[in-house]
């Protein structure tokens, strides 16, 4: 049976499950560098599509970098780019308990991003998440859910009837 209508509802609904994804990115603040929002590729088959991210970190977006998940402190380099993508400024606790920011410097820049990283192994990532991760794949794809269902059960129907119609043409001659 040809496929055609389930295979344009498929594709229509990639577009958009990328383009909600993006958007949540931008809403869940998870959105520095643009780079995980860039990442989305998807494969459309003639069952069914998948949506992934091709981005180094999704892991640690989506699904939170658990503390001590690996033995390897997270890549400074990225750290730094982030940092300076949202302005964060080092500071150090003075023995009064407060705190005081300092110069900006490579040497204060890296001391942050070192301490940041510690934290990540320490603790996991996105706070605001419990350290679990946006989970901004599952999310986006609970809000879809049931147009995706509407979608492809429509064009999947369409595909049958016109399958049915020339089988009823080709017998009834």
């Amino acid at each position: 049976m040809e496929t055609k209508n389930l295979k344009k509802a498929l594709e229509d609904l990639v577009i958009e499950y990328k383009r909600r994804l993006k958007v949540q990115a931008k809403i869940d603040k998870t959105y520095a560098t643009g780079e995980f929002a860039k990442s989305f590729k998807s494969d459309v088959t003639e069952k069914g599509f998948q949506v992934y991210s091709t981005a180094k970190h999704v892991t640690d977006v989506d699904s939170g970098a658990k503390k001590n998940q690996t033995n390897d402190i997270p890549n400074l380099g990225n750290i730094l780019k982030w940092a300076r993508l949202k302005k964060l400024r080092p500071y150090k606790k003075l023995p009064s308990g407060m705190t005081s920011f300092v110069r900006i410097s490579d040497k204060s820049m890296l001391s942050m991003a070192i301490a940041i990283s510690k934290g990540i192994k320490k603790k996991g990532t996105i706070k605001r998440y419990k350290y679990k991760g946006s989970e901004v794949f599952d999310r986006v794809y609970d809000a879809m859910e049931r147009k995706i269902g509407i979608d492809v059960g429509s064009a999947y129907g369409e595909d049958l009837k016109e399958e049915l119609l020339t089988v009823v043409k080709k017998y009834s001659k």
